[in-house]
């Protein structure tokens, strides 16, 4: 029994660990965004500008927050598996390069979920304590 009593402690120690959506980041899109959920892979690809279209041809829209958000380092590093600095760099080289565009950038949450409500086919995250009526809570499977 104790054996058993331990190894789920481990299993729900990982499971906390290997889930962002535990430590508050939701991902949020625009009401009218077609998909019903989206992948982890998809999410990395959105937020790395390898995927710029919804299942329904719709163009892809996604803001970040700026770094000094907390959540902003859980996101980039659970979803996107980079730390901040990293994925800032990454925007960087593709600006300069000219393989992508610099995404919108928010310091203020309000300003972010303003966006997604307002620009079809957007996509960000919020701190789970910040959802809105105004957007829609992207189910992550």
């Amino acid at each position: 029994m104790n054996k058993w009593l331990r190894l789920g402690v481990i299993i729900v120690i990982n499971l906390w660990m290997i889930n962002p959506l535990l430590a508050g980041v939701v991902i949020i899109v625009h009401p009218d965004v077609a998909d019903q959920q989206l992948s982890r892979q998809d999410i990395k690809n959105i937020f790395l500008g390898k995927k710029n279209k919804w299942s329904d041809g719709q163009p892809i829209t996604f803001a970040v927050m700026n770094s000094p958000v907390a959540y902003h380092e859980d996101f980039v590093k659970d979803f996107v598996e980079k730390n901040s600095n990293q994925f800032q760099l990454y925007w960087k080289k593709a600006v300069f390069t000219g393989t992508g565009s610099a995404p919108q950038a928010f310091e203020d949450p309000s300003a972010t979920i303003n966006f997604i409500a307002s620009t079809k086919g957007s996509i960000s995250y919020i701190d789970d304590n910040l959802k809105d009526t105004k957007v829609r809570v992207m189910p992550v499977q």
